[in-house]
């Protein structure tokens, strides 16, 4: 029963993280898997994710550059 639950979940979890291109993460996989019926919890999710080798791909934050060297210049003197 435990291990026809762990495929199955593994089976949906596999789908959704290919059906997402790999940015789902387990808090969103879980929620997704709710709105499908199926209960489980996140920690749970993380740990299937890991054995299979699942890794959503994180948003990098960007960084704001100067547009131009005297822009920098007039900030620093005012």
């Amino acid at each position: 029963m435990r291990s026809e639950r762990r495929t199955i979940l593994s089976a949906e979890l596999f789908s959704i993280y290919h059906w997402s291109r790999g940015r789902y993460g387990s808090p969103r996989i879980v929620r997704e898997l709710e709105s499908k019926g199926i209960k489980a919890s996140r920690p749970f999710v993380a740990k299937l994710m890991r054995e299979r080798g699942l890794r959503s791909i994180v948003k990098k934050s960007l960084r704001r550059l100067p547009t131009h060297p005297i822009d920098t210049l007039l900030l620093t003197i005012i």
